[in-house]
């Protein structure tokens, strides 16, 4: 059973996207900080080196990839340190601003601009989680999110390899699915809930 419009449309809205900034720490901030630093102090002897590496290689001119390897680490330590220190502050921002979110009698439904969209089935006896995280833009309405979906993300790829003899990779993870950072959480979930106990058992 796939979505239509006679579905009956429940409800529709955006994430409440904010930046995250009680996500990272002061140890978060401290190591990033230092990476950076350590970047900035080594990237004119790493890509002076880099290139006179890539240069001379058995004594003639070719583009080493060891030389090039160093020439970039001074960079590649500024990015990794930047990111370790406000990924977990803009990340959440940047993966929902342009999501929406829609909800049917029969579906939950997740748009992406750039991966398209996603429905999910309701289901009898389906259990949702709500996640309240307080009260937002100063109206005292409750947002948070609902979940009413998990799935597995598989392991890495040295596991995949057993596939053929039934075996599972080892490391699955469990990434959960639902509404995001949602004004008005409870609400919601409560609707989601009542659409889920007036479906038929299957």
């Amino acid at each position: 059973m796939r979505p239509g419009a006679g579905d009956g449309l429940i409800w529709s809205g955006r994430p409440r996207v904010a930046l995250q900034w009680r996500r990272t720490s002061l140890s978060r901030v401290a190591i990033g900080l230092v990476l950076v630093v350590i970047g900035v102090a080594i990237a004119p002897w790493a890509w002076t080196t880099g290139i006179e590496g890539m240069q001379t290689v058995r004594g003639r001119r070719f583009p080493g990839l060891g030389g090039a390897l160093v020439a970039l680490s001074g960079a590649a330590l500024v990015a990794g340190g930047l990111y370790h220190t406000f990924w977990p502050v803009f990340g959440p921002w940047t993966r929902l601003r342009f999501r929406s979110y829609a909800l049917s009698r029969h579906f939950a439904i997740i748009h992406t601009p750039f991966t398209g969209t996603r429905s999910f089935a309701l289901v009898a006896g389906q259990q949702i989680t709500l996640e309240e995280a307080g009260a937002g833009g100063g109206s005292g309405t409750l947002h948070g999110s609902v979940w009413f979906r998990t799935e597995a993300i598989a392991g890495d790829k040295p596991a995949r390899r057993f596939a053929p003899l039934g075996l599972a990779p080892r490391n699955i993870r469990w990434r959960r699915i639902g509404f995001e950072q949602i004004p008005d959480a409870p609400h919601i979930a409560a609707m989601m809930r009542a659409a889920i106990a007036a479906l038929p058992e299957s």
